[in-house]
């Protein structure tokens, strides 16, 4: 990793005076957050003991006061777009000696993760800030027939002919003086303005342009030359002009680019570069306890449909993010995580109580299937939790179903049987998902107060072309049917599992094939159509 970090060291140290490469973090309602993730100066002891937020404070400190504004502005603008461009702005910037040096930041978006946005840049010393009066611009109208030429513009006003002035015009050297150039950049204006200049495929739409090193004060800048043709007599150009523009910072801006987009794609290589910190995962489990209160997640409802009565049976309780009510995050983003730091526990109960409140405000007549975390178990109040909710509600007991998942992991399976049997007595419908699954255990079909099994997809997955897994499947069913168990199929997508599973003896389903999972609202007008259908 080191070596990789030295290479990249050594291509920044080729560009000019660049000072350090760096991270900003920008989210709305919170401080931004910078982070130098190389630099190139030394003596840097004083802001090493900054946080993030500590240091883009004293960064912006630094900017001279009316250059602030700039990367104020700058900063939104990056935080408002989605797309990667490149962003630059040039401030005096004040050193703890007190010294006033010029800085260039430019800026390209690396990543956006959910309403965060993640810059990466570079600080350029420079000598000056460009001023759009200082690039020079010339344009001449050359006669051929006259051998005459006139400066019609130019911004420059050491010109050695004056505006409209016409003057002989003996070739290219009569205005712009070949000394500035070096022997191979004399040659290549030389050769095109003669190949220009004896081409007889031209019109009036035609140009051609070349881009040329000239020098200026001992140093070499980028300029250009365009000819445009004015006037063609019998397919003969007569009159044209010339343009000449500085072009330096255009070119330079666009090496610049270019820089930028190859260091992204080194810069999660880099050694300490922190892009652990604050990521999607830590975003989500920051913003958890604000969503819960603002009931930002969603409680949505995938029916079970019984296809040989064609009515819809029951429907599983599945929980959404609508993060900062703007869009919806899928489960998979931050289920596991919150399986991992014990989150699914609040997030679990918040789904039983908001399937509870629908029961009763909807006077649901189906069953209503909440998941259940095996961890709920080792909560002394969890029972006691689900009868409440009963209560508060005023729901029939047998209108809700829980799916305990993970069973065969779980070891107290006296305290198991226990609470299980005591909630199956009060009426609640107890379901063993994922059956078929790594986590099924036959025992607990005899162990435990099972009222349901919930089929693993991964079997209706393979029914097609795996006979063992027909096989098993007609087990089950044969199985559950003698033991007077209920069974739904879960994760049916297709009219061809669904027969096989008919053929198989199976009745009630779930799965996209009939329904996506639904928002409450879409829900209850599904259930009040007059003809549902599969």
């Amino acid at each position: 990793m080191q070596n990789k970090q030295d290479n990249i060291y050594k291509k920044i140290k080729t560009y000019n005076n660049i000072l350090s490469i760096w991270k900003l973090e920008i989210e709305p309602g919170h401080p931004n957050q910078l982070y130098t993730l190389i630099s190139t100066v030394s003596n840097e002891q004083h802001i090493n003991h900054l946080n993030a937020e500590q240091y883009y404070e004293y960064w912006r400190d630094h900017i001279d006061d009316d250059y602030k504004h700039l990367l104020d502005f700058q900063v939104n603008h990056l935080s408002e777009n989605s797309y990667s461009d490149i962003t630059e702005i040039i401030y005096p910037w004040i050193t703890p000696t007190g010294e006033k040096v010029l800085i260039r930041s430019g800026g390209r978006l690396y990543k956006k993760i959910l309403n965060k946005t993640i810059v990466i840049g570079y600080n350029q010393k420079v000598e000056s800030i460009p001023n759009i009066n200082s690039i020079y611009q010339a344009k001449y109208r050359i006669n051929i027939i006259n051998n005459t030429s006139k400066l019609l513009s130019t911004n420059l006003a050491a010109e050695h002919v004056k505006i409209d002035e016409v003057t002989n015009f003996n070739g290219l050297t009569d205005l712009t003086s070949l000394d500035c150039y070096d022997a191979t950049e004399q040659s290549k204006l030389l050769r095109w303005f003669e190949l220009y200049n004896l081409s007889q495929r031209i019109n009036l739409y035609s140009t051609s342009s070349i881009v040329y090193k000239k020098r200026f004060n001992d140093a070499y800048k980028f300029t250009e030359i365009k000819i445009q043709p004015v006037t063609i007599e019998d397919n003969s150009l007569v009159e044209f002009d010339l343009l000449f523009t500085d072009i330096d910072d255009t070119i330079r801006k666009d090496q610049r680019i270019l820089f930028l987009t190859n260091l992204l794609n080194y810069i999660e290589e880099i050694e300490g570069a922190k892009f652990t910190t604050n990521t999607l995962n830590d975003i989500l489990i920051r913003d958890f306890h604000t969503a819960l209160a603002n009931e930002e997640f969603e409680v949505y409802y995938q029916p079970k449909y019984n296809y040989k009565d064609n009515k819809i049976i029951g429907a599983e309780a599945l929980i959404r993010w609508n993060y900062n009510k703007e869009f919806l995050l899928p489960p998979d983003l931050f289920i596991p995580l919150f399986e991992n730091n014990n989150f699914i526990l609040k997030l679990d109960q918040y789904t039983w109580r908001k399937s509870c409140e629908y029961i009763n405000k909807y006077n649901l007549d189906i069953i209503i299937s909440v998941n259940v975390s095996m961890k709920h178990l080792h909560d002394p109040q969890f029972q006691t939790n689900i009868e409440q909710l009963i209560k508060t509600y005023n729901i029939n007991p047998n209108k809700l179903c829980l799916e305990f998942t993970e069973t065969a992991c779980y070891n107290d399976m006296n305290n198991l049987n226990k609470i299980l049997t005591n909630l199956h007595n009060s009426g609640v419908i107890i379901s063993l998902d994922d059956f078929g699954s790594g986590y099924s255990n036959l025992s607990l079909l005899k162990d435990i107060p099972i009222d349901e099994i919930k089929i693993d997809r991964s079997l209706v997955t393979e029914v097609h072309h795996n006979e063992k897994a027909t096989l098993i499947l007609e087990s089950i069913y044969e199985m559950s049917h003698k033991l007077n168990l209920d069974t739904i199929v879960e994760g049916v997508e297709t009219n061809d599992e669904l027969s096989t599973l008919s053929d198989l003896g199976f009745r009630t389903v779930q799965g996209y094939l009939f329904s996506k999972p639904l928002p409450v609202g879409e829900f209850i007008s599904l259930l009040n159509k007059p003809d549902i259908t599969c």
